[in-house]
């Protein structure tokens, strides 16, 4: 009795779930598309999205419909991915609220770079192709929901060092999200977006994980190629400014030290330290 009171309680209060995307979601995957994005995508995109051949997570909500034996969720609880929440509970009434799509490809093959050039050949990276909400759903933390359940689900793959995505650079909102959740912005792509005919920018976004290494700035670049020579520079003019301290009596090397071989010394008529070889 108290398991049909639970059921019917059900019905009252539609509860959210999350699973994977299967075929029967793609018309409403394609409406989702279409309300949340302003660029356009191929039908190939969708039609792997519901086949499996792409990682993904829906968030859906409906009144579920029961099957012997199997046990209710929680209407309070989001977390896990619980399989008997789609087994035991599929084939009701539903509705796509939100979902995120990733597909995973060797850092070789990834249009970006977004690891350091000595990375392992089998490093791969995640890259969010989309993650949208329904407008009727949102300001309930779906979107984060998602995000931390490809997060959790890369990082539990070693061979990921990375989860990327590009971001409209206008949109401000979706900027906040990402860096709030430990994604930083690599590079600005210029023209990377067509929205109704006009070239939009994009930035690109990482998150590192699993130990990957981001690749070299420009800067550190910089500063590698011109290390030795620096290095050189540096050591030449501290030789020169011993070598003219020493004409000018303010530092030397003493007997004592030179009869000891090293060590560290002071000039009997100086307060100068002066460092000489150890041995």
């Amino acid at each position: 009795l108290m398991w049909w009171v639970q059921y019917l309680l059900t019905l009252c209060h539609p509860q959210f779930y999350i699973r994977e995307l299967r075929p029967t979601d793609r018309d409403q995957l394609v409406a989702l598309h279409i309300e949340c994005f302003p660029v356009s995508y191929e039908s190939q995109f969708f039609d792997k999205s519901v086949q499996g051949q792409l990682f993904s997570r829906v968030i859906a909500v409906g009144r579920p419909a029961p099957r012997p034996g199997s046990p209710l969720p929680d209407a309070d609880q989001m977390g896990g991915l619980d399989r008997h929440w789609e087994e035991g509970w599929g084939g009701g009434s539903e509705e796509m609220a939100g979902v995120i799509i990733s597909q995973v490809s060797p850092h070789a093959e990834f249009e970006d770079v977004v690891l350091d050039s000595g990375c392992q050949k089998e490093d791969r990276v995640a890259y969010i192709c989309t993650l949208g909400v329904w407008d009727r759903y949102r300001q309930h933390g779906l979107a984060a929901k998602l995000l931390r359940i490809l997060i959790d689900w890369a990082e539990a793959d070693p061979s990921i060092k990375a989860i990327s995505l590009h971001v409209l650079t206008s949109n401000n909102v979706a900027l906040y999200f990402y860096e709030k959740y430990g994604f930083t912005r690599l590079k600005r792509l210029a023209d990377f977006y067509t929205i109704n005919g006009k070239q939009c920018d994009a930035y690109l976004y990482v998150r590192h994980i699993n130990g990957g290494i981001p690749p070299c700035t420009w800067l550190l670049k910089t500063f590698q190629t011109l290390k030795r020579p620096l290095v050189s520079v540096c050591l030449a003019t501290s030789n020169h400014v011993i070598s003219v301290l020493r004409r000018l009596g303010v530092c030397g090397m003493g007997s004592t030290g030179a009869a000891h071989g090293g060590g560290v010394i002071t000039d009997p008529n100086s307060s100068v330290w002066t460092d000489t070889k150890r041995v």
